[in-house]
């Protein structure tokens, strides 16, 4: 018979995701590829081909960072909702 998870388990393993979100958002942050895009100007590339990689690099950097916007939301999702779980009364038979 499988042992009966309670509130307070599933609370901290959600907290614990929401730990490893924010820690993966932040790596990302930091990033050097972020900061790619001032090396593209025209000091650096002339011509079409230069704006072309400027705009690569500016779509590339807005990807990256919705995804490191994404995981904070829905790091602070996580702990919402391990709060509300923290709430909850244990089921019986949970120590």
């Amino acid at each position: 018979m499988a042992a009966t998870s309670s509130h307070h388990d599933a609370a901290e393993r959600l907290r614990l995701r929401a730990i490893a979100l924010r820690t993966l958002a932040r790596r990302l942050s930091n990033l050097e590829v972020l900061h790619l895009q001032r090396h593209a100007g025209t000091l650096v590339w002339m011509g079409p081909s230069q704006q072309r990689l400027a705009t690569d690099l500016q779509t590339r950097r807005r990807a990256l960072t919705g995804a490191i916007e994404a995981m904070q939301v829905q790091a602070r999702r996580f702990d919402r909702e391990a709060d509300a779980l923290a709430l909850l009364p244990e089921p019986s038979g949970v120590r």
